[in-house]
């Protein structure tokens, strides 16, 4: 990927890891989980400067405009969708069983053929298709999220997608209207005639949340059979999109059953889906949400519509929060990624005039001068 000459003092090690040990008076170029204050994020990060060492973390190497220039978010959201659908699924035909573990599939189209035939034995047992919530949906992962339900045959309608507005409003004269990326509506006009109805298209800047707008928690996830947090945390915390006491209040109208946080970052002061508190694993990929059974995991039994009933008529809650989603399609992730990010590895050489590099070293140093004094020495 790289010769020699452009590697050197800059040995490489493309892992995810979570705070493991690392020697010092190394250079690294990791996906390592240390700059949104993680659990033991500090005893991580103080280990470079103290060793007079640098980190170039590939979740921060970013182009002019912000944007990652390798990820593999869409692989994590169309990974964490399909273990979703797969949980959901479980749920309606073995409804005393947690999800077993799984494995890895060869390639998209073996997955798709699983995960397609456990949803549609399901339906007949569930009554009804799942409705699903996706918040970020416009992002590479949201992306890959909403690919999923697709592939495996859910209907667009029973697909919520909750993100950004986007950098217009349109607006009807009769009624007020605001539809979110109207660009999927028109092909660039001013105005258009759209439902019998003059509209037009007015710039909207900046850009804010739309649905999530009001903040969190929203009746919405809890309204939905399965929701699946594609949202990248960032520094600042947000208020939380679902809790427990939230569940617990809804009783008979919960509809939830499956959770999928495919943003996955449980220690983290600012994750927004705070009914769990440990990751997952393909050996066991869901984790049980505790309700008492005068609050929330009620007896459903006469309700209709069901989902996946558990043991005694009760209404599960699994959650999937496994951090390394795309592990489900190693082959097709790995290719994807590696050519996003072999362009810039091919700069290497050139690290302390290429933007990428520059910038995830200046990164490197505002997080370093974070920590407190004691952390370094």
């Amino acid at each position: 990927m790289a010769t020699p000459s452009m590697l050197k003092g800059v040995p490489s090690a493309f892992l995810k890891t979570k705070n493991s040990k690392l020697p010092e008076l190394r250079s690294y170029q990791k996906a390592h989980g240390c700059y949104k204050e993680q659990s033991g994020w500090q005893q991580v990060l103080r280990r470079f400067p103290r060793g007079g060492g640098m980190l170039y973390d590939l979740e921060f190497l970013t182009d002019e405009k912000g944007r990652r220039v390798a990820a593999f978010g869409a692989s994590a959201g169309y990974c964490g969708a399909a273990l979703a659908c797969l949980t959901w699924a479980h749920q309606a035909l073995n409804q005393e069983e947690a999800l077993p573990s799984v494995s890895s599939f060869p390639d998209k189209a073996s997955l798709i053929k699983t995960i397609k035939a456990q949803v549609d034995e399901a339906l007949p047992r569930a009554r009804r298709p799942p409705k699903v919530l996706v918040i970020g949906a416009l992002g590479r992962c949201g992306n890959g999220a909403v690919q999923l339900c697709k592939d495996v045959g859910i209907k667009d309608e029973d697909v919520v997608k909750w993100d950004m507005v986007s950098h217009f409003s349109i607006f009807f004269l009769q009624p007020l209207a605001i539809i979110h990326n109207p660009l999927s509506l028109f092909d660039n006009p001013s105005r258009a005639l759209f439902s019998h109805h003059l509209v037009t298209i007015l710039p909207y800047s900046p850009p804010s949340q739309a649905e999530t707008a009001p903040g969190g928690p929203f009746p919405e996830i809890v309204e939905s059979d399965i929701f699946i947090n594609c949202v990248y945390l960032g520094n600042a915390p947000i208020p939380p999109f679902v809790t427990i006491p939230q569940l617990q209040a809804a009783g008979h109208d919960r509809h939830l059953t499956v959770v999928c946080d495919v943003s996955c970052d449980p220690t983290s002061p600012n994750n927004p889906v705070r009914i769990y508190e440990t990751w997952t694993s393909f050996s066991k990929p869901t984790v049980a949400v505790k309700l008492d059974d005068a609050n929330g995991t009620v007896d459903v039994e006469g309700k209709g519509e069901m989902n996946g009933e558990g043991e005694g008529g009760r209404r599960p809650l699994d959650v999937i929060a496994i951090d390394h989603l795309p592990s489900l399609l190693p082959r097709e992730a790995s290719e994807d990624f590696c050519k996003d990010l072999l362009p810039h590895l091919l700069t290497l050489e050139r690290r302390k005039e290429v933007d990428v590099w520059t910038g995830a070293e200046k990164l490197f140093k505002e997080k370093v001068e974070s920590l407190p004094e004691e952390k370094i020495s």
